[in-house]
């Protein structure tokens, strides 16, 4: 119902029932005032921006690790070389 739209479907009912065709206006009235609410919807708005956030700083200083140990002079002795 929701897939073909509110307009359509009123053009369709008004083509093929006039008088009941306000039967249907009143449910799609009903229908926009209904509210549902989904548990944890709020955490998907706002856990993922912070995870990325997140993911941005530890590719930062990964970045900037490498290049610190890109330039330096300091090498590592493993034991045995």
């Amino acid at each position: 119902m929701w897939k073909a739209g509110h307009h359509k479907l009123t053009a369709l009912a008004t083509k093929k029932a006039p008088r009941r065709c306000q039967v249907g206006l009143h449910i799609f009235a009903a229908l926009d005032e209904l509210t549902v609410t989904v548990l944890g919807s709020s955490a998907a708005d706002t856990v993922p921006p912070r995870l990325a956030d997140s993911l941005k700083a530890v590719l930062t200083q990964r970045a900037a690790v490498a290049s610190e140990a890109g330039r330096s002079s300091v090498r590592t002795l493993l034991p045995g070389s």
